[in-house]
């Protein structure tokens, strides 16, 4: 109990200098001043969230969108995060010493949590996307195949038309996709999905490739196979 004592005989003082240093420390080192930029201004954006139950999450969004882009800030870009939020809650002229000694605690546990990094994919084809020379040629204008990652619909691709590219920002790890086709051409009729598995470890395109093979039920069938999201150098 006796840090708690401390910062709420502190806290009973905000607004001076010698409150925020106290209850703040010392503004963290951090040479890259782009970075420290744009921390200051997203710590501006989260004091409109100051008392509001949605500030943990508008915490944790920023936390993910500036360190995603800076991948090799160190702690001391968190900490400096950390101590700008700081600063403006106990320059807040609208909450009471209790209720700054409370936010303050929220505060400590969001920016203790481990940081989410996000990298940015582009999904884009360089080569041909679809082996079909079992199926024989694909009627265009009449072929649909849409692609999913993690179970959300992120193109449906007209065969006339060229594949759009797709940029998407995903966390790191392991990450799910299927292809579902709807495809005619002059030997089968494709209908089906396939599905797959992608690692995500920093910023990559990766080609979509897929592969129509025969059933085996009948000649005039056929099915989505070996289906890819591979990475391009």
């Amino acid at each position: 109990m006796k840090r708690i004592h401390v910062l709420c005989s502190v806290l009973a003082v905000v607004g001076s200098g010698l409150a925020q240093a106290s209850v703040c420390g010392d503004p963290p080192p951090v040479a890259n001043e782009t970075l420290k930029g744009e921390i200051a201004g997203k710590a501006q954006i989260l004091s409109k969230y100051l008392g509001n139950a949605q500030l943990s999450g508008q915490i944790e969004t920023s936390r993910t969108e500036i360190f995603s882009k800076y991948p090799n800030a160190d702690e001391r870009g968190n900490a400096y995060f950390e101590y700008q939020v700081c600063i403006l809650l106990m320059n807040d002229k609208k909450m009471t010493t209790q209720e700054k000694l409370a936010e303050l605690q929220k505060i400590r546990r969001e920016f203790q949590k481990p940081i989410v990094k996000k990298h940015s994919i582009l999904i884009s084809p360089e080569t041909p996307m679809y082996d079909n020379s079992a199926v024989g040629r694909v009627l265009a204008t009449s072929s649909t195949v849409e692609l999913k990652v993690d179970g959300k619909s992120i193109v449906r691709h007209k065969l006339d038309t060229p594949f759009p590219p797709v940029r998407l920002n995903l966390e790191e790890g392991v990450h799910s996709f299927e292809f579902l086709a709807d495809v005619n051409a002059t030997k089968a009729v494709v209908k089906g999905s396939c599905m797959g598995h992608f690692s995500v470890s920093g910023p990559a395109r990766l080609q979509p490739f897929m592969v129509f093979t025969l059933t085996k039920v009948s000649n005039k069938h056929a099915m989505p196979r070996n289906c890819q999201l591979t990475p391009l150098s």
